[in-house]
């Protein structure tokens, strides 16, 4: 599907990990092989890329991040040496564009939920307007997110984070509140036979 894409000539998606040392998720990253720069004419960038496969493949199946290379290294033998397209780095895992903007968070509630997703996605540097599913999470993780925010006193539930998918528009909508714990006491009083108890006594 990638390579039907105007100006890419090659595609490879591999699954890899946002941090290798980390049991993080697994996430799909593309690798385009492009003739010029990222936004010269004929030259797709990564919104143009993303919006193609959006349109045509489920969300599981788009790559959450995309790296743009002139040319595949090769092994000895002359074949695609995958291991050293797993070992590029191209700074956060949401995009290899490095004009994206960075948003720090200017509120508590986006603070707390910065510092969720980093743990939840495995990641070092989130924005406020990232999209969460672009930086690889998914329904599960999206659990993950909304449990550890009410744990932090954020009330949220995983509807939400599909309708609200960065964490600008997350900590608009999120209610604040503690978290209550009960305890239930000591349970006294008599308590009757099951029917099997009754059957055997």
């Amino acid at each position: 599907m990638l390579r039907q894409v105007p100006g890419v000539q090659e595609a490879i998606v591999l699954a890899q990990r946002a941090q290798p040392d980390q049991a993080s998720s697994l996430r799909l990253v593309a690798y385009l092989v492009v003739k010029g720069s990222p936004g010269e004419p004929g030259v797709p960038g990564e919104v143009e890329v993303r919006n193609f496969v959006k349109d045509r493949l489920p969300a599981y199946m788009v790559p959450s991040a995309f790296a743009f290379l002139d040319a595949y290294p090769l092994t000895p033998n002359g074949k695609i040496d995958r291991k050293a397209l797993a070992a590029l780095s191209f700074g956060r895992l949401g995009g290899v564009d490095a004009e994206k903007q960075m948003v720090e968070p200017r509120t508590p509630q986006e603070a707390i939920l910065v510092e969720i997703w980093k743990q939840v996605l495995g990641i070092e540097h989130v924005s406020v307007t990232d999209n969460f599913f672009e930086l690889g999470g998914d329904s599960i993780l999206s659990i993950q997110v909304t449990a550890r925010a009410n744990q932090a006193g954020l009330h949220l539930n995983p509807r939400q984070l599909f309708e609200g998918q960065s964490i600008a528009e997350l900590a608009a909508i999120a209610t604040a509140g503690q978290t209550i714990h009960t305890e239930q006491g000591l349970v006294t009083g008599p308590v009757g036979l099951t029917p099997i108890q009754d059957w055997f006594f």
